[in-house]
């Protein structure tokens, strides 16, 4: 097929990014393609235009397109709205009533809908719409270069700090640095200044490491270093970086909400906590931190489930039978 793609340009440092990446490295080995650049490709025909995420496509695109549309969605937050603890609470409110509108019109001129997760898909209304599971390079986590994870660390990887919870792991570390005193917290994630600089005042005093965003190779190396990585979302459309983190063999706890769930098997694949409950959340990552045994658990049944369910041949297969059914 000849494809039209509409992508935000530069480097994206989000799960939706990482998607975005994978994808068109892989999709050029079955399509004929092209980056969207400039009203002048919209005179061209194409068998199909994919937007690969709602957030960033370009309305005025609409009215040009002679093709079907497909669209991306890689997050449900913008259906209802979801209060949490937030520098920018106010500013969260107004932005989501705004992409309600603008998503719903977008919305009104596609074919055809892809989510990749059950939570995000139940959340859509349209007619036509399907579920592909994110693929990830599961061999490029897996290098041992970086050296091994003999200290006691905890790794958060993510843009949007309070969305996913690090008030939580902040209140935990107190209880975790009285049983193993030795632990920290590496923080990695493109955040926003004033997210920055609000977490950075709380967690004042506490042990813990801010990285302000990093490419995908360069994340490797920390999921390599980490002991354990912890995802306390108080609202979670999916989490690549609990793929990323299964691959690398490191064992995740992670709160139960969304399409967490949908990755995350309590006791088998990782520990699943009570949104909020930063004592739970404080045990189960002090036994990932000292029992062997619920380690080696986590990391067998972690690595299984990347392999049985998020390659990025099944996620290009899936794409591409999406593809055949809108054409």
């Amino acid at each position: 097929m000849k494809i039209l793609y509409l992508k935000k340009s530069g480097d994206f440092l989000t799960g939706s990014g990482t998607y975005r990446d994978l994808l068109l490295e892989e999709i050029t080995k079955h399509h004929q393609i092209k980056i969207y650049d400039s009203p002048a490709d919209l005179d061209e025909q194409w068998d199909l235009a994919h937007a690969l995420d709602i957030k960033h496509f370009p309305v005025e695109v609409i009215k040009r397109l002679n093709c079907p549309l497909i669209v991306d969605i890689h997050d449900h937050y913008w259906v209802d709205f979801y209060p949490f603890f937030c520098p920018d609470l106010p500013l969260r409110f107004f932005l989501q009533k705004y992409r309600r509108v603008k998503y719903k019109r977008i919305l009104k001129s596609t074919e055809a809908v892809i989510a990749h997760s059950k939570c995000v898909l139940e959340a859509i209304k349209h007619p036509r719409k399907f579920l592909v599971n994110y693929g990830i390079d599961s061999e490029a986590f897996k290098s041992s270069e970086y050296g091994d994870s003999s200290k006691d660390v905890i790794l958060f990887v993510g843009r949007d700090y309070f969305r996913k919870g690090i008030l939580t792991l902040f209140r935990a570390l107190p209880l975790l640095l009285k049983e193993i005193p030795t632990t920290k917290i590496i923080i990695v994630g493109k955040e926003f200044w004033h997210s920055r600089v609000i977490a950075r005042l709380i967690s004042y005093n506490l042990p813990v490491e801010f990285i302000n965003g990093l490419t995908r190779d360069q994340l490797m190396k920390y999921y390599q270093k980490a002991r354990v990585f912890v995802l306390p979302s108080k609202v979670e459309a999916f989490g690549i970086s609990i793929l990323e983190a299964l691959a690398a063999g490191v064992p995740v706890v992670a709160s139960k909400v969304g399409g967490i769930t949908e990755i995350i098997s309590h006791g088998k694949t990782g520990l699943a906590f009570e949104r909020g409950d930063f004592r739970e959340l404080a045990h189960m990552v002090g036994l990932c931190l000292r029992d062997n045994e619920i380690r080696e658990t986590l990391i067998k049944n972690g690595a299984k489930v990347i392999k049985e369910n998020f390659t990025i041949k099944e996620m290009v297969e899936e794409i591409n039978s999406v593809y055949s059914k809108v054409k």
